[in-house]
């Protein structure tokens, strides 16, 4: 990454970044992160049983959210990583494939491809993009409505297919959860 780069993320969000771990970095390790306690965990096994856990359904926020990471990315050095990109997530009642990414700060982006293919909103003008709502989201049976989202228009930035992801879920959901990226198992476990 260029200096340039972490110049600008540092004055963006007033402090200063010295470095960026990748998803190579924890490519078998299970990372959690508590938002409320402002704490960064390694663990050493799974938080939950999740086999026992995909047996029950989630109601409201008392049963932990659980996602399968479902995205294999091959690297320039021909590494394959897994990606912590998830099925099982709607938009407006539209199921969209959604990358969850900790280095992005709005709530949910959502790109060209997905807003165009399922009438989510007007898409924006080519190389712009604009900050919308939906009527809600849905995260394996926890329904959030009206949420913000940054709505790209082509050339924009965010022009994934939707076989890749339509969707990327950001700070702005995942602060209110513990989330646990299990790169060991491929699971991402939202409490």
């Amino acid at each position: 990454m260029k200096n340039k780069a972490f110049g600008e993320m540092n004055k963006k969000i007033g402090r200063e970044i010295g470095m960026i771990l990748g998803a190579d970095f924890f490519k078998g390790k299970i990372v959690q992160i508590d938002f409320k306690k402002k704490v960064i965990r390694f663990l050493e096994k799974s938080p939950v049983d999740y086999n026992s856990l995909k047996l029950k359904v989630a109601s409201a926020i008392q049963q932990p959210l659980l996602f399968k990471m479902d995205q294999l990315y091959r690297t320039f050095y021909a590494v394959e990583l897994t990606m912590p990109v998830v099925e099982g997530i709607t938009f407006n009642g539209v199921k969209i494939r959604a990358f969850f990414d900790t280095g992005s700060a709005f709530p949910v982006l959502i790109s060209p491809a997905a807003t165009k293919e399922h009438a989510l909103a007007p898409v924006p003008e080519k190389g712009s993009s604009k900050v919308g709502q939906i009527k809600s989201m849905n995260l394996s049976g926890y329904e959030i409505p009206e949420v913000p989202v940054m709505l790209f228009g082509r050339e924009a930035g965010f022009d994934e297919s939707l076989k890749e992801y339509g969707a990327i879920i950001g700070l702005g959901i995942m602060q209110n959860f513990t989330v646990t990226f299990d790169w060991d198992e491929k699971m991402v476990l939202l409490n």
